[in-house]
């Protein structure tokens, strides 16, 4: 699928800048992407964006001493930043942003413009700041995310706060100080929790069922689990005895697959909730062929299938 990115706000820039990374490494390239923020500086330092895709959004009202909320900023003619070549070939629109920041307040007029000038669907990329942001952070959100909902029929979502407690369970990223055992904050992790986000969008924007399956969601929730392969070596002194090597093998490839669905499901999750409430389910598998196990992806299907509230589950 091909995609076009827009980063609004320093969270939403910098989530942009890191999934074009993953898609220029992947060699794919199938993005396209663009940076808005008030903040000089910050656009200037995103060098993985071309410099004439990234736009410093400037105040209305030039006297104004402190433009602290996005309305205070000019955004009239968006879609006259989008001109240069290949843009008119995209499949979908994604608009990513931190709905804590004062910036996320612009993502509905950014979605109401783009939806005026292109033809494909627009969804957005939100993540949910962590409880030691602040209550009246955590209301913002609220209030922001409420605005979006009312005006794009899908919107993507990563709690921070579930993925910042995941990160800081490992003991070797807590500092001792004075006999007191620290974890790091969470914006110290903002880079971590950006790769976490890529490695689960950047799956999504690769399968060919995924526009079908968004459209009209609502709030999604991305579950990612992995598993390193074995070694050829290991795999090569297995295959001396071909027959428990056969019966072990294929039962191996069943439970790796079934294990995965399930820890992507109740443990890598993106946002916590309920599957039993989902209307819509997307399955997708990926790995050297010899490992997929069929017998395990229809056992997930068929799991996910009768867990659903829905009755539309593609794969």
């Amino acid at each position: 699928m091909r995609a076009l990115l827009i980063g609004v706000g320093g969270a939403g820039c910098r989530i942009v800048e890191t999934l074009s990374r993953h898609d220029a490494k992947s060699g794919v390239k199938s993005v396209r992407s663009y940076v808005f923020d008030a903040d000089r500086d910050l656009i200037s330092r995103l060098s993985g964006i071309p410099a004439v895709n990234r736009t410093v959004l400037t105040p209305i009202d030039p006297v104004k001493a402190v433009n602290d909320k996005g309305a205070d900023f000019d955004t009239g003619h968006l879609t006259s930043c989008f001109q240069d070549a290949g843009v008119d070939e995209i499949d979908a629109i994604f608009v990513c942003a931190w709905l804590g920041g004062r910036m996320a307040e612009l993502v509905p007029e950014f979605v109401k413009q783009l939806s005026a000038a292109f033809p494909d669907p627009v969804f957005t990329i939100l993540t949910l700041p962590g409880r030691n942001e602040g209550i009246k952070v955590s209301a913002h959100a609220s209030e922001t995310l409420e605005a979006i909902r009312e005006i794009t029929s899908t919107s993507l979502l990563f709690d921070n706060e579930t993925w910042y407690t995941r990160i800081t369970e490992d003991v070797s990223l807590a500092a001792e100080k004075d006999g007191v055992i620290t974890k790091p904050k969470i914006e110290e992790l903002y880079a971590r929790l950006n790769e976490d986000l890529a490695a689960r969008i950047g799956l999504l924007l690769r399968a060919g069922e995924i526009l079908n399956t968004l459209t009209g969601m609502d709030l999604v929730a991305i579950g990612y689990a992995v598993e390193k392969l074995p070694t050829a070596w290991s795999s090569f002194m297995k295959k001396l005895r071909v027959e428990e090597y056969l019966w072990n093998e294929g039962h191996l490839r069943t439970s790796r697959i079934v294990e995965l669905a399930k820890k992507a499901v109740y443990e890598e999750i993106s946002v916590p909730c309920d599957l039993t409430s989902a209307d819509k389910a997307l399955i997708l598998i990926s790995g050297p062929s010899k490992e997929l196990s069929m017998k395990g992806f229809q056992t997930v299907r068929k799991w996910i299938d009768r867990s659903i509230r829905g009755l539309e589950m593609r794969a």
